[in-house]
């Protein structure tokens, strides 16, 4: 077992931890220490518990209770080896002059053959004396019963790495005993002596009559001028570097005046002095001179401990470190107060308060070099002596607190005192009512006349702001009085305001005014307001105590402020009725600097910092919120319990947002949930106004985007997925359907009912007699469930509800002129995700209707149910067409002509009625009149060619490119005559400034005909499509219902002679080869580029 050793404390672990466990075993401590302690080797509560114990049965005073520390650990060592279980080595190590040995360490060895087993080691005693423990454990051999003892005296040589050296060594004590006695002494030619005895020793030689206060150290070494470079001789003669030398010979000079040169060795050590070439020693002492009023009695006392224990002056003079701390503070004193070319600002101060006599300028500037500011302490002092009146320490109060506050010289507080007569303390705060122009003018006028003078130097920000140097200094003093007393500068704008027109943003601002006026304690940033209402108010206020408008005004002045502090800006933010660090907040970064860099109160760069506390006080409240949550009674300790009357008012989660349950919410409805976040979003966009500031960005959403607003924050809107496309046709179908054709209209219901349980009945039976009415065929019908619940959108506006229901919910308002409510489906996801990817939950019957009529743009018509048989076919790897034609018979609907099983093979829409524009009426049925064509092209007016014409908008209408067109104009079918040409308005390659030619309404029908067709064929090229239609055997020359049965069969016939086979070589078998050139990759074909080069 080894000696135990500080420190040892709660939640080590280890060999040391198990060590100790078998000492307080040994000395009767042991049952006490839990097993799972003792085998885990762990300073646990057991283990602690048993430490506590043991300190109070030996009275061990300490102030770490239950840990092993110096004390306690010398305590158990001393019963163990009281047991004979440790071993103990003491004595005394002296100096030459025997007096006792400090600041060294002392340590035992146990000698062996060429080693040293070290035993322990303890730093000295102030008496000189050293004991060491140790155990029989430690020794190289175990065998050995006794050590041969060594015992070795250290010092620490380097602080920055640690370096000893020996100092003493004893001689080996074989077999030494259990209580061994080592006493040693260290030679005199070992201890090293103080850094000034050895400077003083080397020096003396050398100085001959000089005196070291008079030497010198000047630019050059002439005798005959009566100038020496002494420090650099003496440097070079000693070895000293010149920095040493030259704080030396400063202490000296000092000494001439006080103190002895010892203390201001020490004094100058460290950072305190910097020896520098280009000053000589004359000009370092006057300006060390000046420096000294700043050292205040615990600089200097640190200073002399610093410098005893880098042993810079004998240890001796430590008796002397209280009188010359004292010594030091008197010579100063003498020295504020005396006489001197540049007086000081203490000896100004106490002229201006009538005090002249000497000995009481001294006491002052004794105890203001001792406090270095005007504290309580030294105003005590100061009433202690009835030379100083009442009247006398105010006006040192004032004078000192102005200086501290104007940054400024003694000028400076005379002109503030004299200006706006200020003798007493408390009259200082209402300074901050001045607005920055009184402040600016008396800079000014004062400085003008020369009474004044600025106590730092300003002409650098005057320049870059471009504001002269009175004015610069005068928003200085403006600045530094209005954050020294906020509340009552802004009071003091408050007035002003009042007396030029009023606030802007307060309701009471007069009321406010002399609130704050007779209430000096209350301050904005940090006065509860409901606290003081309550138990500091003046009795002449009692009324606006139980006035709960003015109490909620002045929380809304109190939150602004705390973000703006100036009166200025907090009446601008409330007359725009922002006031909460919320709103401010929620206004967003840039828009708020945009709104308010300019307003009064306010700079780009401030309108900045007030918009980033908004954000932080923002971020902290939410915090705290939910931080106060674990402040409900069963999470408080005992002493915390609402049960406390005393913490009745006290900010829980209970009295800010009442008691909630003890419900786990789903995480889609928690405020983490995505539906949260969309909430979230709403408010962002509807705290962000528009360029039209009459509107915010929600309601530009939501005009374009009405839906938003009606979609149910639950679980399986944020989380069932649904395939995307469903959500685009959704919005793409309210974008169609903007009348709400789609609406379902409720006869005879006019007036939802107050009572609940009517209006829930009215509801249901108006929803059953539209789905049987005539008037809602062809709708969108979606039957509601029994058990719905009906809410009102606004409680202003009666005629807009919304019914909730399982299956649907849908919006009830009204549509003039109709009296009868509509309901129009809102799109909230009712279904399971599988359903979904299956099927669209919503599809809007009359939009699709409404797309199957329509002839333009050139990709309508859209036949929805035929694309949707289609698919359904796809899904069997059946052929819509073969069906038709496999089943075809000789009654409607299952007779279809050889045209529409044709249409169908190449995936065109067809339809019974040949009015109806399908898409095969489009392409078979010539339509070759201007109110067909404009129809087909989308356009109207007189000039309508002229508009179908200009290149960029043909390009447009067709979904082609340029080099397609250029080859469409190629084709014969299209341009037999070669009349239609492309012609360039200007040189360059914008197809706004080209121009079609010669386009007529049947030149245009042949053309939209032919590329309805073509973009039905896949991988067909356009001269492709023109050769089979020219083709005497197929088409010859037209475009109709026999060509597409022909068109029909051709294609087969290709698909089966094979992939490589081409339409060309398919026609060779129908007649003569294709004699007629076009373009190829060897002759740079149409469809590979421009005819001209755009570069």
């Amino acid at each position: 077992m080894l000696a135990i050793s500080a420190t040892l404390s709660p939640n080590q672990q280890g060999d040391a931890i198990a060590n100790l466990h078998e000492a307080l075993t040994r000395i009767g401590f042991g049952e006490q220490i839990p097993q799972e302690e003792r085998d885990s080797q762990r300073y646990g509560d057991g283990t602690r518990q048993v430490v506590l114990l043991l300190q109070e049965r030996f009275n061990i005073g300490t102030n770490q209770r239950g840990i092993v520390g110096e004390a306690t650990a010398a305590a158990i060592n001393q019963q163990l080896f009281e047991q004979g279980v440790f071993q103990r080595v003491s004595g005394t190590v002296l100096l030459a002059d025997g007096k006792p040995a400090r600041a060294v360490t002392v340590q035992a060895f146990d000698k062996d053959l060429r080693r040293l087993q070290p035993l322990g080691q303890t730093p000295i005693a102030p008496s000189g004396k050293y004991q060491i423990i140790y155990s029989r454990d430690q020794f190289s051999r175990a065998e050995k019963d006794t050590a041969d003892l060594v015992i070795v005296v250290s010092e620490l040589i380097t602080a920055e790495v640690p370096q000893s050296r020996t100092l003493a060594t004893s001689t080996v004590l074989f077999n030494a005993p259990a209580d061994a006695i080592i006493d040693l002494v260290i030679r005199a030619d070992v201890m090293a002596t103080s850094e000034y005895e050895r400077l003083m020793a080397e020096l003396s030689p050398l100085l001959g009559r000089v005196a070291i206060a008079n030497l010198r150290e000047d630019e050059q070494d002439n005798p005959d001028e009566e100038k020496y470079k002494d420090i650099s001789f003496l440097a070079g003669e000693t070895g000293f570097e010149k920095n040493v030398i030259a704080r030396l010979v400063i202490a000296h000079k000092l000494a001439q005046q006080a103190i002895q040169p010892e203390f201001w060795f020490a004094l100058l050590g460290g950072s305190f002095y910097q020896y520098t070439e280009t000053q000589n020693l004359d000009e370092q002492f006057a300006a060390i001179l000046n420096t000294l009023p700043s050292l205040d009695a615990g600089t200097v006392d640190k200073a002399l401990t610093r410098s005893f224990n880098q042993k810079e002056i004998p240890a001796h003079f430590q008796e002397n470190v209280a009188s010359w701390v004292e010594a030091f503070l008197q010579f100063v004193a003498q020295r504020t107060v005396g006489e001197s070319d540049r007086p000081s600002f203490v000896r100004f101060v106490l002229e201006d308060a009538g005090i002249q006599n000497t000995k009481k300028q001294e006491k002052f500037a004794r105890l203001y070099n001792q406090y270095k500011a005007i504290t309580p302490e030294l105003l005590a002092e100061l009433e202690k002596d009835r030379f100083f009146t009442q009247t006398k320490i105010d006006n040192l109060h004032t004078s000192f607190r102005l200086a501290d506050l104007t940054q400024g010289n003694f000028s400076v507080v005379k002109a503030i005192k004299q200006e706006f007569d200020v003798s007493q303390p408390a009259q200082i705060r209402i300074l901050a009512k001045r607005s920055e122009s009184e402040w600016v003018n008396l800079v000014t006028n004062k400085l003008a006349t020369g009474n004044i003078n600025l106590p730092f130097e300003t002409r650098a920000i005057a320049e870059q702001v471009n504001l002269s140097e009175a004015e610069v200094y005068g928003k200085i003093l403006d600045r530094q009085f209005r954050q020294a007393f906020p509340t009552t500068a802004f009071t003091g704008g408050l007035e002003r305001a009042l007396q030029n027109g009023g606030a802007h943003g307060l309701q009471r601002a007069e009321v406010l005014g002399s609130f704050l006026n007779r209430h000096e304690t209350f301050e904005l940033l940090n006065t509860s307001v409901d606290d003081f209402f309550k138990n500091n108010i003046h009795p002449d206020f009692q009324g606006l105590a139980d006035d709960e408008n003015f109490r909620l005004e002045v929380k809304a002045v109190q939150r602004v402020f705390k973000l703006v502090p100036t009166y200025e800006a907090t009446d601008a933010l409330l007359a725009d009725d922002l006031h909460s660090a919320q709103k401010i907040y929620r206004m967003g970064e840039s828009e708020f600097v945009r709104q308010y860099s300019d307003r009064p109160g306010f700079t780009p760069e401030t309108a900045l910092i007030a918009w980033n506390r908004a954000a932080d006080t923002h971020a902290a409240a939410l915090t705290i919120v939910a931080d106060l949550k674990a402040l409900e009674a069963e999470a408080l300790p005992l002493a915390l319990q609402n049960n406390n009357q005393n913490l009745s008012n006290f900010p829980n989660w209970n009295n800010l947002f009442q008691t909630g349950d003890l419900c786990e919410c789903e995480h889609c409805r928690s405020v983490l949930s995505p539906a949260a976040y969309f909430a979230d979003i709403l408010m962002f966009l509807k705290d962000r106004k528009a360029k039209n500031p009459a509107q915010t960005v929600k309601d530009i959403l939501f005009r374009r985007r009405p839906d938003l607003g009606f979609l149910e924050l639950n679980c399986d809107n944020a989380l069932v997925p649904l395939p995307y496309v469903d959500v685009v046709n959704e919005v793409l179908e309210a974008a169609i359907d903007a009348k709400g054709e789609n609406d379902l209209e409720l006869a005879g219901l006019t007036v939802i009912p107050a009572d609940p349980t009517a209006a829930k009945t009215a509801i249901a039976s108006a929803f059953q007699a539209a789905f049987n009415s005539s008037t809602n065929d062809d709708k969108e019908k979606i039957e509601l469930d029994s058990d719905f619940s009906l809410s009102q959108v606004n409680p202003s506006d009666p005629d807009q509800w919304v019914v909730h229901g399982d299956k649907v919910t849908y919006l009830l308002k009204k549509k003039p002129p109709s009296a009868n409510f509509f309901a129009k489906i809102l799109r909230n996801t009712k279904a399971k995700a599988d359903e979904l990817r299956a099927y669209p939950q919503y599809v809007n019957p009359k939009v699709y209707d409404k797309l199957r009529k329509e002839k333009y743009p050139i990709a309508l018509p859209f036949d929805l149910f035929a694309e949707e048989v289609r698919a359904g076919f796809q899904k069997t790897n059946l052929q819509r067409w073969d069906l038709m034609r496999t089943l075809k018979g000789n009654t409607a609907p299952n007779n279809p002509t050889d045209g529409d099983i044709a249409a169908e093979y190449f995936g065109i829409s067809i339809s019974a009625n040949s009015a109806d524009p399908s898409e095969k009426n489009l392409i078979l049925n010539a339509a070759p009149t201007n109110s067909e064509q404009q129809t087909v092209w989308g356009v109207t007016g007189t000039n309508w060619s002229n508009t179908v014409g200009n290149v960029k908008t043909f390009l447009q209408k067709t979904n082609l490119e340029y080099n397609e067109l250029q080859a469409l104009l190629d084709l014969k079918f299209i341009n037999p005559t070669g009349d239609i040409v492309i012609q360039d308005l200007n040189a360059s390659c914008d197809t706004d400034k080209k121009v079609i030619q010669m386009l007529d309404a049947p030149k245009l029908d042949r053309i939209h005909r032919f590329l309805r067709l073509w973009r039905k064929l896949d991988s067909w090229k356009l001269w492709e499509l023109d050769l089979v239609i020219r083709h005497p055997s197929i088409g010859n020359g037209t475009l109709d219902e026999s060509f597409l049965i022909n068109l029909f069969y051709f294609s087969q016939l290709k698909n089966r002679l094979g992939g490589k086979t081409t339409v060309e070589q398919v026609c060779a078998l129908f007649g003569k080869l294709n004699t007629d050139s076009r373009f190829t990759k060897l002759h740079a074909k149409r469809e590979d580029g421009f005819i001209k080069s755009c570069s």
